[in-house]
């Protein structure tokens, strides 16, 4: 049955109950079919989705996997090594001296340069242990408990970026509990430094460092022997920004007690970074951490006096650091000041804590 709208539309409707419409253009003109709207209940095809979930579920091909995936650290690491510390973009003096900031490691790079350092310690402990701090009861004080001390070291470094000679004076403040407090010049050292290696990232250099019996063992300034100690500095660019450091050493006793004195290897792994930078200021935190192993020797503890196999200690110290560097234009070239703290962990350290200032002349 068909009736006629208003509109010039028709209505069909079947046997079956489904109508159809025909529309009809003009008069004479033949109806064509059109489709109702779906009838309710009926799913309509559903809208794209949008953001990540769109781009998960889409039929594009993945942007991620065309070429070599990347891993998420990856991207954290590239924007880390490539984020803009200096108001300009450019590189300044940050980026110039990231390579020698460590505190605690020695510096691979030979360099001339003057250093007063500070150190203020507390509550050392064991300080007869191996011979490494002072000498032995006898030839050193008399049995100790515990000492606090402040050291002034200057040193003078002088050579080529392949070659450098060194001479480190200490002097020693002692604030001991048992012994009397005193003062004086402690343990000169030689240091000698060779660049084996210097490449695009990598540079391996050669330390040799000679210490003298310059200090009153009697006193405590000093350990009462000569003592070598070789090694070999690491030095990692991982980039422009950020420099991994490393060292490896040995330090052995010549003409020490044969048991009290003993062997100490050290080693250590830090990072410097560039945090701020301008061609003439740079602000450059670093973080070390060092170990010593006390290989052989012996200690006398308190109060009981008797002595005590070390039988490899390990002593285990954290270095969190700042070095604000500074480049004054003229005579004195570029002025180094720097801070660190180096904090035991665990119970069987020198101390419990070390205070440090580094005053730096670069030249």
């Amino acid at each position: 049955m068909m009736a006629a709208g208003a509109s010039g539309t028709a209505t069909q409707v079947s046997h079956s109950g489904v109508e159809s419409v025909m529309v009809l253009n003009a008069p004479g003109s033949v109806g064509t079919p059109e489709s109702l709207p779906p009838p309710q209940g009926f799913a309509e095809e559903p809208a794209p989705l949008g953001g990540i979930l769109g781009e998960f579920f889409s039929n594009e091909p993945d942007i991620w996997m065309v070429g070599e995936p990347t891993l998420p650290w990856e991207e954290i690491s590239s924007l880390w090594s490539e984020r803009q510390i200096s108001p300009t973009g450019e590189a300044g003096l940050g980026r110039e001296r990231v390579a020698t900031a460590p505190f605690e490691i020695d510096v691979s790079q030979p360099m001339g340069n003057f250093r007063f350092r500070t150190d203020a310690v507390y509550n050392l402990t064991k300080p007869d242990r191996s011979e490494y701090f002072w000498a032995m009861p006898g030839r050193g004080p008399v049995l100790e408990e515990s000492v606090d001390y402040q050291e002034f070291r200057f040193l003078m470094e002088t050579g080529s970026p392949s070659f450098s000679l060194g001479t480190e004076v200490p002097i020693r403040m002692l604030n001991p509990e048992i012994n009397g407090n005193t003062a004086g010049v402690g343990d000169i050292q030689l240091i000698q430094k060779a660049v084996l290696l210097s490449g695009k990232r990598w540079q391996m250099t050669q330390l040799t460092r000679t210490t003298f019996n310059n200090g009153n063992a009697r006193k405590g300034l000093g350990t009462g022997h000569v003592s070598i100690e070789p090694g070999m500095l690491f030095r990692y660019q991982y980039s422009e920004l950020t420099f991994l450091h490393s060292e490896l050493k040995l330090t052995f006793p010549i003409a020490g007690d044969p048991a009290y004195s003993g062997q100490a290897l050290k080693w250590g792994v830090g990072i410097s970074t560039v945090y701020y930078e301008t061609d003439t200021v740079a602000l450059i935190p670093t973080l070390e951490f060092t170990n010593i192993w006390l290989l052989d020797g012996q200690f006398t503890p308190f109060p009981a006096g008797v002595p005590t196999d070390v039988d490899g200690d390990g002593i285990f110290n954290l270095a969190p650091g700042l070095r604000i560097a500074c480049d004054t234009g003229g005579d004195l070239g570029v002025v180094e000041l720097g801070f660190s703290s180096v904090m035991a962990i665990g119970s069987n350290g020198w101390y419990d804590a070390l205070l440090r200032m580094d005053f730096r002349f670069v030249f």
